[in-house]
């Protein structure tokens, strides 16, 4: 029993990461994935070779890649940890004074698994500290005396430090911070944020009742699911702490919200707003990577607004993506296809028919809900536009106001069914 303890040590651990990623910690690996794009391209590699730690940034972005699948990056993870515990274990024996210490390598796994608990902190750290214990146990080996092991490890301390070297350990700085190591809050807004690309409304009502939503994140995306089940009038008022800040925050630079108002804008029809805020995203990746997420989102409001040599310009760099490439070319035939196989596609077709011909300037500050009654006359049938409206007046709890665009809303839709204006004691005025 004793010979295969090592063994069954790594299994263990392996099997507990698998468990823990892919289930209650799965939104952190979507997040990963979603803020990072890996290229299958020459010069994507070369741009990383090129600098101290790019090795372990690529190596580690290669497998990102394919946390896409949970099953797949909870497997990635687990199989690291068990290598991690097996290398540290490998090491340690062959050093004299330690010898036979099964608990000591564990030492590296229990550390590192609490700093990745801080959801900013990066998988290069994981697959540098791989890489350095490789190379430790490669020296081990292939040097039996203390002095050739010293010179072996000075001659590849240099190697170590190109390979391994770099501040993109987590965003924006190098050490997890304790406030943030597997806190519930902040797993709420990752979570939240994988539902929303994901479109999985249901999801987001369900965690909405089981735990009201206590951030302006989490508000937002909540009245975006009840918006899509046409529930935003009758059940908003139970969600919203933050009052009509909760429909459309103000933009502060975060990524998490700034994809969640991007969404909303884009189910809405406001299709300009929604790439701005997508921009805004990428350029809040503290690591100057790119995302697959908003990168996909891009061409496809290029592809809205016409703009057709643009989207194809980011349908390329999706065709160098494995799990993207498909619908990247699928979208370039499409769009070769002219307008009338542009216009058979179903959500084109419906953003082109919601969004408003004439563009306008978005702003955050005043005249939100005049936004809402824009895009409603625009098009009566843009039920969300409709919700956002009413709702704004609701949360306002100005009776006036919403009586003026209850007659408004009849007026183009008589069969509405509008409830009763609804004050809450969270209600603000703006």
């Amino acid at each position: 029993m004793k010979k295969y303890s090592r063994l069954i040590i790594s299994l263990t651990i392996g099997i507990a990461v698998f468990l823990f990623w892919a289930f209650p910690f799965r939104a952190a690996l979507n997040y990963h994935e979603e803020f990072q794009l890996f290229l299958i391209d020459d010069d994507y590699m070369l741009s990383h070779l090129q600098e101290a730690g790019g090795m372990a940034v690529y190596l580690s972005e290669a497998l990102v890649q394919f946390y896409n699948n949970f099953w797949i990056g909870a497997g990635i993870l687990g199989v690291e940890f068990m290598l991690i515990y097996l290398l540290s274990a490998s090491i340690i024996k062959k050093l004299p004074s330690f010898k036979g210490n099964y608990l000591l390598p564990l030492i590296p796994v229990a550390v590192l698994w609490i700093l990745i608990g801080d959801y900013n902190v990066m998988h290069s750290l994981i697959m540098a500290v791989l890489l350095v214990l490789l190379f430790i146990y490669i020296v081990l080996c292939v040097c039996k005396t203390l002095p050739t092991r010293a010179v072996g490890l000075v001659v590849v301390l240099p190697m170590l430090w190109w390979m391994c070297w770099t501040s993109h350990y987590r965003y924006p700085g190098f050490f997890a911070k304790m406030d943030t190591i597997y806190n519930s809050n902040v797993y709420d807004v990752l979570e939240y944020d994988m539902y929303v690309r994901a479109n999985k409304w249901d999801e987001i009502i369900k965690k909405a009742v089981e735990q009201i939503p206590n951030s302006p994140n989490t508000v937002c995306a909540t009245n975006l699911a009840l918006g899509m089940q046409q529930r935003l009038l009758t059940h908003g008022q139970k969600f919203n702490r933050y009052g009509v800040d909760g429909l459309l925050p103000k933009f502060d630079h975060n990524p998490f919200l700034t994809l969640t108002i991007a969404e909303t804008f884009l189910q809405l029809g406001m299709v300009n707003s929604a790439q701005r805020m997508y921009f805004e995203a990428m350029e809040a990746i503290h690591n100057r990577n790119k995302s697959t997420r908003c990168i996909r989102r891009l061409a496809e409001t290029n592809i809205v607004n016409g703009h057709y040599e643009v989207a194809k310009k980011y349908l390329r760099l999706l065709e160098k993506t494995v799990f993207y490439r498909n619908w990247a070319r699928r979208t370039m035939k499409l769009i070769d296809g002219g307008e009338a196989a542009i216009e058979s596609n179903r959500l084109y077709k419906h953003l082109r028919e919601v969004s408003l011909e004439q563009d306008f300037l978005y702003n955050d500050v005043e005249l939100i809900d005049r936004v809402f009654g824009y895009l409603f006359v625009h098009n009566p049938n843009n039920y969300m536009a409709m919700q956002y409206l009413m709702f704004y007046a609701a949360l306002e709890g100005n009776v006036e106001k919403y009586q003026a665009y209850y007659n408004v809303v009849k007026k183009y839709r008589p069969n509405a069914e509008i409830p009763k204006l609804k004050t809450s004691p969270n209600s603000s005025n703006r």
